[in-house]
């Protein structure tokens, strides 16, 4: 058993080290190395062969500095299996799948082992948020963090990121069963772990023994030509432009999209090495397809490499490094570019437009820094003009304002295909149906015309706030009762309310007219 896993890993690493003379990514040159190096100790040290599985398979000193130093994250259990170990007819081993939601950056799904006792397994069912600990010096390595202070108790666990839909999955460091093959198959094995790592990589193989050896771009050499290249061979296997998410990994990319053009099934896909295939089903589908689903036919990577090379700068996180670029879309938000990075003690992410805008920056300090502010007055021209062919002449209730989005609530009645936001964001015009709660008076009193904006106005006002953080400007119009009839509701003029985040944390107020004037 032990010659059959070296043998293996000898295979594994020879390979590994040879296509990675064709194709530079960081991986292949590390499995390499460790298959060689590993598969030659497994098999000169047979009788040390247990701590070696144990320590290829997860380091307790990784455990060890996770509980010590980790960064308390929400986590949500995706399911729960049992190992078998059971201590004192209490303590219930168990194998926990889990979402991970860090407070910077991008969630990911991970798999970590525990001791829960008996009676407290009902609290640890699938789709129960519980406390952990991470950290970004080990991807995937969690920890279950039992006890957590009661102020991470009070904090609201992280939105928006619970279908975890083509999110990155580690396999943590849970050891696997054994196999059980027979001494003979040792060739076999070394033939087997070779071809599974040269499979993937069979063009540049194969183009560099007919000599036009062609180097392959990973995640830090995402140039136009590179991301337009596999962007045109998965529309090939997917048949459509719609895709649900794209992740650029190093040698590698995955995407979730429709099982066929006009489905809201979506399957996972890859693109390995110039090849791009489908792979099935995807574990979880969409809670909100409609939401989550663009369409990539206007897609630019033209900048998307100038941000890359700086985001570990950007975020400020201490020897950072780029683990992949996710394209995406939240809360029925245009689809972003996210560069993620991490770094020994934190991480941080870039947010970029597909068109190649930088938008803003979440820093390892958990500072957000706008790249791109509505507020300036270059670019809201811009966002009003494009919100306003999108409208096409359809009154709104209410208009909101921030740095990052210009968004207008459509009330065209309940159940209303009309009736839902618009919002203009990253470079893009994004609708999303929903129902709008009611305002005092009628929807025909409450509404108004798209309103012309003075950035110069929005931005003197803001100053006056003294507030930097925060920012927003909400428009409505103003609905009284009128005094002659007694209960006869009255649209009035547009109320414009600015409000801020000041230096020391409170929220301040103003309210004018659209002339500027301040109300009392």
């Amino acid at each position: 058993m032990i010659k059959i896993i070296g043998s293996a890993l000898l295979g594994a690493g020879i390979a590994a080290l040879l296509v990675s003379f064709l194709v530079p990514v960081w991986w292949l040159i590390a499995l390499g190395v460790t298959g060689i190096t590993l598969g030659f100790i497994w098999l000169l040290l047979r009788g040390m062969a247990r701590s070696v599985l144990g320590g290829f398979r997860g380091d307790p000193k990784e455990f060890r500095e996770v509980t010590a130093n980790g960064q308390l994250a929400w986590a949500e259990i995706l399911g729960l299996s049992r190992t078998g170990m059971v201590i004192n007819d209490s303590d219930h081993g168990v194998e926990l799948s889990l979402g991970v939601l860090p407070h910077a950056g991008y969630p990911f799904k991970t798999k970590t082992r525990t001791l829960i006792p008996i009676t407290e397994m009902p609290g640890y069912q699938p789709g129960t948020r519980i406390a952990v600990r991470m950290s970004g010096k080990y991807p995937g390595v969690v920890v279950v963090e039992k006890n957590p202070p009661a102020e991470f108790l009070r904090s609201v666990p992280r939105a928006g990121a619970t279908s975890f839909v083509g999110v990155p999955e580690f396999p943590g460091a849970v050891p696997k069963g054994r196999s059980k093959l027979s001494a003979v198959l040792q060739i076999a094995a070394f033939l087997l772990a070779a071809a599974m790592v040269v499979v993937p990589f069979k063009d540049p193989v194969i183009s560099f023994f007919q000599g036009n050896s062609e180097k392959f771009a990973g995640v830090n050499a995402l140039s136009e030509e590179y991301g337009n290249h596999v962007i045109e061979e998965l529309k090939k296997v997917t048949g459509g432009t719609k895709f649900t998410s794209i992740n650029f990994y190093p040698g590698r990319v995955r995407a979730e999209a429709p099982t066929t053009p006009g489905s809201n099934k979506v399957d996972d896909f890859s693109y390995d090495a110039g090849g791009a295939s489908r792979e099935g089903p995807s574990s979880i589908q969409p809670q909100k397809f409609d939401d989550e689903v663009f369409d990539v036919g206007k897609l630019s990577f033209a900048n998307l490499q100038s941000f890359i090379d700086r985001a570990p700068e950007l975020t400020k996180v201490a020897n950072g490094k780029v683990t992949m670029v996710r394209l995406d879309r939240w809360s029925a938000k245009p689809a972003v570019f996210t560069i993620s990075v991490s770094g020994d003690y934190g991480d941080g992410s870039v947010a970029v437009s597909t068109s190649g805008v930088g938008l803003w920056v979440e820093t390892e300090d958990e500072k957000t820094v706008i790249l791109h502010s509505l507020l300036e007055p270059a670019n809201l021209p811009v966002a009003f003009k494009e919100l306003q062919l999108a409208l096409k002449g359809q009154k709104i209730t209410q208009l909101t304002l921030t740095p990052q989005s210009l968004e207008a609530q459509v009330d065209a009645g309940a159940g209303s295909a009309s009736t839902g936001i618009w919002t203009y964001s990253a470079g893009s015009v994004s609708f999303a149906k929903q129902n709008l709660a009611g305002g005092i008076g009628s929807v025909a009193e409450r509404s108004f015309p798209l309103p012309q904006l003075s950035p110069k106005q929005i931005q003197t006002t803001f100053k006056q706030l003294k507030g930097t953080d925060s920012q927003r400007l909400t428009i409505s119009r103003e609905v009284s009762l009128s005094i002659n009839s007694g209960e006869e509701w009255k649209g009035g003029e547009l109320v414009f309310t600015y409000t801020s985040q000041d230096s020391e944390g409170q929220m301040v107020s103003i309210s004018t007219n659209a002339q500027g004037v301040r109300r009392p």
